[in-house]
């Protein structure tokens, strides 16, 4: 996911995108596994479907296609985040979108924005870290999302200094 901040006028936007390669890449990924049925029910010529082998081949070709719809939804349905602090209209707001899904909006008083932190989260191949947003008797958000604890914490004192300042 790449992170992208942007200034102007006293608003502040945060923008978190996964990009359209990267859709294209998982949902060419989404492709592979469907080989599977294919070669082993559609390609075989089987003379009996009540033999062990075949429940195997099946359950395995079930496995394939179910790996194929969890790519294709990452691809289709991965949610792009924009976060945007207006410190004139004293509000920030939450839009996520994805290309097939509905979008979801939210906003809250920036007076109400209590605390933002890079959060950790531990991966078995690697961490990955998060800058939350904290609010006052409610939920938390993650704004941005980075395999770069560097960006992460570049956003995290790019929001501290243009709060600083307005």
């Amino acid at each position: 996911m790449s992170v992208h901040l942007s200034e102007h006028d006293g608003l502040l936007e945060i923008t978190a995108l996964i990009g359209w390669p990267q859709r294209c890449v998982y949902g060419a990924l989404a492709l592979v596994p469907l080989l599977a049925p294919y070669e082993l029910i559609i390609g075989v010529a089987w003379r009996s479907y009540w033999n062990p082998f075949f429940v195997f081949a099946a359950a395995v070709s079930v496995g394939a296609l179910v790996v194929s719809a969890l790519l294709m939804l990452i691809a289709l349905g991965g949610r792009d985040r924009r976060t945007t602090i207006d410190t004139k209209a004293g509000r920030v707001s939450f839009v996520e979108w994805s290309p097939v899904g509905r979008d979801r909006t939210r906003a809250f008083p920036v007076g109400a924005l209590r605390s933002f932190d890079v959060r950790t989260h531990g991966w078995t191949d690697g961490d990955s870290y998060s800058l939350d947003f904290h609010w006052a008797g409610g939920p938390s958000f993650a704004v941005a999302s980075s395999l770069s604890r560097e960006e992460i914490e570049g956003c995290r004192a790019t929001v501290a200094a243009f709060l600083q300042r307005h």
